[in-house]
Order: structure tokens, then sequence, then C-alpha cells
């Protein structure tokens, strides 16, 4: 059953199973979700992990190692003057 996976895991982090089995199906709890998926799809959000730095968008683990530091390290860089 999904429940007891979950309930499971909650339990491994420490989380306050009784609780947590109660939010699960709780209409608010989905409610709460739907709204940050679609904030998340308003902001260009299509997978996870997606990260923001000063509004460029990274997703994915690789393409943040690859270019986020790489964008980074220019973006800190003194301006040529």
């Amino acid at each position: 059953d999904l429940l007891e996976i979950f309930v499971k895991f909650a339990m491994e982090l420490g989380l306050d199973a009784d609780r947590f089995a109660k939010s699960f199906f709780d209409p608010m709890t989905l409610k709460r979700i739907e709204e940050d998926v679609n904030a998340g799809r308003q902001l260009g959000v299509r997978a996870t992990p997606t990260f923001f730095i000063q509004g460029k968008i990274f997703v994915g683990p690789r393409q943040l190692e690859e270019e986020a530091e790489k964008w980074i390290e220019e973006a800190l860089r003194p301006s040529a003057k």
C-alpha cells in the first residue's frame, strides 16, 4: 500500500508518522501541492530538480555542476574597468 511506504519513509526521516498519515489524504495537502506545482510551472520548471540562481535556470544536477559553477564564477568576477 502506497500510504504504508510513505509512512515508513516519514518514520525513517524522524517525522511524526501519525500526523504524516493524516495529512496524506487531507484535501488541504493536495491543494498546497497543486499550488506549488502551478507556481513552478509559471516560473518555467519542467523537471526536478530545477535551480534558480539570479534568474538563470539550471535543470538537474549535471547542468548545475557543469554550467552553474562557471556562470557563478563569471558573475562574481569584478568587472573590467
